[in-house]
C-alpha cells in the first residue's frame, strides 16, 4: 500500500511512527503443516494479478486477503473490492479467504464461486471446504504471456478471411497462367 511501510515527508517531521517497519525483500508464502501453503495478500494488492501471481506456489494453496474496508463505509465498493478476488481465484485456480474487518468476508472457490460469505458490518465466521490442490491456471504459470498470445491469435483470426481471399487469388491467377 503506498505509504504503508512509511511515513511520507513532510509528515515524518510531525508524526512518529507506531512501532519500527522496514521493507521486505520479497514475497513470501506461510507453509502449514500439512503442505498446504497460505500466499498472503494486503487489501489493496488484491487490485494487482500480478503482485498476487508473483506470491504464487506450485504446492497446493489458498490465496488469503487481509482487508480493511470499513472507510468504505455503507457503499457498495467493498462488495466491488471483493469482486476482483473472483478474478484472481480464477486466474490462479486457487481458492481465496477474504478477512475483512468491516465485511463482506467470503470463501471463492478456484472456479471463482463465492462458497461463503459474512454480510457487511457483521460479527460472523465464515467457514467452507474448497479444493486446495487443482492444477495451476494459464495465467498463474505464464503471465501477461497469456493475455498478449490470446490478442494476437485474435488479431490473426481477424485478418483469416482476408490472408485467405489473398492466397486464393494467388492460386488462381498462378492457374490461370498456365
Amino acid at each position: 500500500m503506498p505509504f504503508g511501510e512509511s511515513i511520507p515527508a513532510p509528515l515524518d517531521k510531525v508524526l512518529e511512527p507506531k512501532f519500527p517497519t522496514r521493507a521486505g525483500t520479497a514475497r513470501r508464502t506461510i507453509a502449514l503443516k500439512e503442505g498446504v501453503r497460505i500466499e498472503p495478500i494486503i487489501c489493496f494488492e488484491s487490485l494487482f494479478a500480478d503482485d498476487v501471481r508473483v506470491t504464487a506456489s506450485s504446492d497446493p494453496s489458498v490465496i488469503a486477503l487481509a482487508s480493511n474496508d470499513g472507510w468504505f463505509g455503507r457503499s457498495s465498493a467493498a462488495e466491488l473490492h471483493n469482486l476482483v478476488s473472483v478474478f484472481r481465484a480464477v486466474e490462479n485456480r486457487r481458492p481465496v479467504v477474504i478477512a475483512s474487518n468491516m465485511g463482506p468476508s467470503e470463501i471463492i472457490d478456484a472456479s471463482g464461486r463465492v462458497v461463503a460469505r459474512a454480510r457487511a458490518f457483521r460479527e460472523a465466521t465464515v467457514h467452507a471446504t474448497v479444493r486446495i490442490d487443482a492444477p495451476s491456471g494459464l495465467y498463474r504459470r505464464h503471465g501477461d504471456r497469456v493475455v498478449f498470445g490470446f490478442i494476437a491469435l485474435l488479431m490473426f483470426a481477424l485478418h483469416l478471411p482476408r490472408i485467405l481471399d489473398r492466397l486464393r487469388m494467388e492460386v488462381v491467377d498462378a492457374f490461370v497462367r498456365q
